[in-house]
């Protein structure tokens, strides 16, 4: 990431995860992990937004256990939130896309690796229903495909997991 891209995605949040980490692992080490975000903001290039918040508090979270992501359905969908650069509001419950997932499970892949819960299993299932999925592509061919109803062509398959290659590969440049 060069330096332009990194001073705007600290300045806005609009920052990957992976990048944010390397940035504060760079600038503080590891002792960022013990830090409020006020110092961390205050001694850092950071500007504070809603945003930026949430991933900060994500990453010392998830550095610690990452199974408030794999265990618990409802941090996984919050944690996915805030992955895909959407500021959370704890008052209401997020609604996921595909596409959404797709990318926090490649992030948490990557950074994290882990296995999800069948609770959280069932919730991913849930939101591919929901967006339009009756059998499981890459990357959800971990699911059981008895969560779906049939209806999906082969082609609307094809065209789900193109959407998904092409969504991560975008959301990596951040």
């Amino acid at each position: 990431m060069d330096s332009i891209a990194l001073r705007e995605g600290l300045n806005t949040g609009l920052i990957s995860l992976p990048n944010l980490k390397q940035y504060l692992d760079k600038t503080y080490g590891e002792d960022w992990l013990e830090y409020e975000l006020e110092t961390i903001v205050e001694d850092s290039d950071i500007k504070i937004t809603e945003l930026m918040a949430d991933k900060v508090y994500l990453l010392q979270s998830l550095v610690q256990d990452s199974s408030v992501y794999y265990d618990d359905a409802l941090g996984f969908i919050y944690s996915t939130e805030i992955i895909n650069n959407n500021p959370i509001d704890p008052d209401l419950l997020p609604h996921l896309t595909s596409l959404e997932i797709a990318y926090s499970l490649h992030v948490m892949e990557k950074m994290f690796p882990g296995r999800l819960s069948e609770d959280v299993k069932k919730v991913i299932a849930y939101f591919l229903r929901e967006d339009g999925f009756s059998e499981p592509v890459k990357p959800f061919d971990f699911l059981d495909p008895s969560f779906f109803n049939e209806g999906q062509t082969k082609e609307d398959s094809l065209k789900k997991g193109i959407a998904i290659k092409q969504y991560i590969l975008e959301m990596d440049k951040l």
